[in-house]
């Protein structure tokens, strides 16, 4: 890899802290998920006739222990570039920084290589989407908080109304409650949320069960919390008050949840 990146005068060496993934990394890791058919895309795809969007936000979905983007992601990454081939005007926003269940990865440099940086990779590497045409976030730490800092970070700024939100099937009703739980809060505007899923067919089954099993268990509290959070204030109270990755109330250090290395795999 490089040690040079590109800035609007030239060239500059990158800094020791540049969150890159290294090029050993990324060995094996240059082409799209293969094992799913065309024809399952284009089923997707052909669900979306004569719909516009203003822009495409992907949910990332955790590394494996080389850096690697999971299967699953790939395949939400896949599709997103077929939407995004529709337009390539539109951004593809990237919405991930890691998970408090277990530790981040590290780059060659010690420093750590967010979710969504892996994904912006993957983009550029394997689908050769631009880098000016992906955004990065990576300040969430769960599904929750992909919506909120998509919402606040991304789509008030550049007043985006449109938006396709990309995930797989097993994390699909759970993400789809909370994005438009979170996004009617604010009220400034009408948002158009759309949901595109890929499937999880040919996925690794014990892993996709630990997620399925995972995202049944989290949705009864967060229907508890939909109940009761109805304001924008109060989402930020609770959020910034009770949420484990976010609250300074509880011990920060000690945040990382208890769970079975089945699961933990799957982050």
């Amino acid at each position: 890899m490089s040690n040079l990146i590109q800035s609007h005068d030239g060239w500059n060496e990158k800094p020791p802290n540049w969150e890159s993934i290294p090029e050993e990394v990324n060995e094996g890791d240059v082409s799209p998920v293969q094992e799913v058919s065309p024809r399952v895309d284009a089923e997707i795809l052909s669900g979306f006739e004569g719909k516009q969007f203003d822009v495409i936000l992907v949910l990332a979905g955790g590394l494996d222990e080389k850096g690697h983007c999971h299967p699953w992601v790939k395949r939400r990454l896949d599709l997103a570039v077929k939407f995004w081939h529709k337009d390539q005007s539109r951004y593809i926003v990237c919405l991930g920084g890691g998970t408090y269940h277990k530790a981040p990865f590290l780059n060659h440099a010690s420093f750590v290589v967010h979710e969504s940086t892996a994904c912006a990779d993957y983009l550029m590497r394997v689908h050769h989407v631009p880098g000016k045409q992906i955004l990065k976030e990576w300040a969430s730490f769960d599904t929750i908080a992909n919506a909120f800092f998509a919402l606040t970070n991304h789509v008030i700024p550049r007043r985006w109304q449109r938006i396709l939100v990309i995930t797989s099937d097993f994390h699909l009703p759970r993400s789809r409650k909370i994005f438009d739980w979170v996004f009617a809060l604010d009220n400034s505007r009408v948002y158009q949320l759309d949901y595109a899923a890929h499937s999880d067919a040919g996925l690794d089954d014990d892993t996709i069960s630990a997620r399925r099993e995972r995202e049944a268990a989290s949705m009864n509290n967060l229907e508890r919390n939909i109940q009761r959070i109805t304001t924008m204030e109060d989402f930020h109270t609770w959020f910034f008050t009770e949420h484990r990755a976010y609250n300074c109330v509880q011990d920060h250090e000690k945040v990382e949840e208890v769970i079975d290395e089945r699961t933990r795999r799957s982050y």
